[in-house]
């Protein structure tokens, strides 16, 4: 079982990215604006004291420059909450956004129409069409609306001006020359920019798809790996009791092989099983080592408390663990002379299922001599599978460092160095059985 992704809204994800997008360009435009403000302030104060401000046409300009300093309002309120912007935990961005565009619209068009009357140039009402067509990527109803605004006011401006109807006319065509194929253009390209991003996101989720499927097909294989490798050491034992004449022993060794065996296809079918499920499972296979090595191994088996009344409910890769306890008796414990102990503690942590396998066997170091696959040394050993059934699990839940399933090996030694035996640690992240979990309870 993968993590579920959860249903994606394109354009609801696409206008949040342009939401961050326009929020940062908004920013610039409003620091622009005030820039400008404080140099137009200055030379509106040299036309004051030049005696010019008794003009309409001056007294005009000093209005709509006066305009641009209110973009001080938006900009207040979009850098206040730029970090929750840019982690997408937003407030409504879009009235900030269209405040500073109302603002510097209503100043260059101002700019405009006096400039007309001036000089004949509507260049501010271009410079604004851009901005709101070209710089901004906005929805097409708050573009549509915006350009209506802008369009009809410069007409509005242009109709009422002291100009000849020749040079009136021209204007019109210039304002609507202006105006139609941006806005057509900017709806192109916002129509473009979201299909790329739609295919973007679909080929992600496609790639994400034959990834899971392929780790999957990884951890099927791992653990398929791992079940001929049980089985061909169990018979070995089987046919130790025989070759003795053992009946007795023989007798019970094949009934609980048999159920093993049963467990084994039964679970190895299976993606997870209750942790209740791996300790029947794992107690029964020590119960068969234990009468294999003839009551020379000692084992203590424990799980706290709070695992005990939840082991049921907890879920769990099947045929994890067994490969863990396998070393120890066959490479640790076997060698050993003497009584063997081992100990196998469960506990639930913070954010861990741990798993402690301690023995007091040889040691690593001394069981590299008799270690009957060096003959073969490529070969896949039990303790290798689990460690890339672990990694598979971590790249198919996408969990963070802190939430990684984990293996680590530590070489027990006495005061003077010597070797008392090998402990496994196993951590089984949380995390992911939680997800596991209410995954499990959904198809339910």
């Amino acid at each position: 079982m993968t993590k579920e992704q959860p249903a994606v809204n394109f354009e609801q994800e696409f206008e949040a990215i342009l939401i961050r997008d326009n929020a940062r360009k908004t920013l610039i435009i409003a620091w622009a604006g005030l820039f400008f403000w404080a140099f137009l302030l200055i030379l509106d104060y040299l036309r004051y004291q030049e005696g010019r401000f008794g003009e309409p046409l001056y007294q005009w300009l000093a209005v709509s420059h006066w305009l641009l300093f209110l973009c001080i309002i938006p900009l207040i309120w979009i850098q206040r909450n730029l970090t929750a912007i840019k982690r997408s935990r937003y407030p409504y961005v879009h009235g900030p956004v269209l405040l500073c565009l109302l603002l510097t619209g209503l100043s260059l068009i101002m700019m405009a129409i006096l400039s007309i009357e001036q000089r004949g140039s509507i260049l501010p009402y271009g410079i604004f069409l851009i901005i709101v067509n070209a710089g901004l990527i906005l929805p097409d109803s708050h573009r549509l609306v915006i350009n209506i605004i802008a369009v009809g006011t410069i007409l509005v401006g242009i109709t009422v001006m002291e100009k000849a109807t020749i040079p009136r006319m021209i204007f019109y065509a210039e304002a609507l020359g202006i105006i139609v194929p941006l806005y057509f253009i900017s709806s192109f390209q916002y129509r473009l920019r979201l299909s790329s991003f739609r295919n973007k996101r679909k080929l992600e989720e496609q790639n994400r798809t034959i990834q899971s499927a392929n780790t999957e097909l990884l951890m099927t294989a791992l653990q398929a790996q791992m079940n001929p490798h049980f089985i061909f050491n169990t018979l070995n034992s089987i046919q130790h009791f025989l070759l003795d004449n053992d009946q007795e022993s023989s007798l019970r060794y094949l009934s609980s092989f048999a159920r093993l065996i049963r467990l084994i296809f039964q679970y190895s079918k299976q993606k997870w099983i209750s942790l209740h499920e791996e300790l029947t499972f794992l107690k029964l296979y020590i119960e068969l080592e234990e009468l294999r090595f003839e009551k020379k191994i000692k084992t203590t088996f424990q799980v706290d408390d709070k695992l005990t009344q939840l082991q049921k409910e907890v879920p769990i890769p099947p045929l994890l663990i067994q490969p863990l306890i396998e070393n120890a008796f066959k490479h640790g414990l076997m060698h050993r002379e003497g009584v063997g102990n081992l100990n196998v503690d469960f506990q639930l942590l913070p954010t861990a299922l741990y798993c402690k396998i301690e023995d007091n066997g040889v040691g690593r170091e001394r069981a590299q001599a008799y270690r009957e696959w060096e003959e073969n040394p490529n070969r896949a050993t039990g303790l290798l599978v689990t460690e890339q059934r672990l990694q598979a699990l971590n790249e198919t839940y996408q969990l963070n460092q802190e939430e990684y399933n984990r293996l680590a090996i530590t070489d027990l030694q006495d005061d003077t160095g010597q070797a008392i035996g090998t402990r496994v640690e196993l951590w089984i992240s949380r995390a992911m059985l939680r997800l596991v979990h209410h995954q499990k309870k959904a198809v339910r």
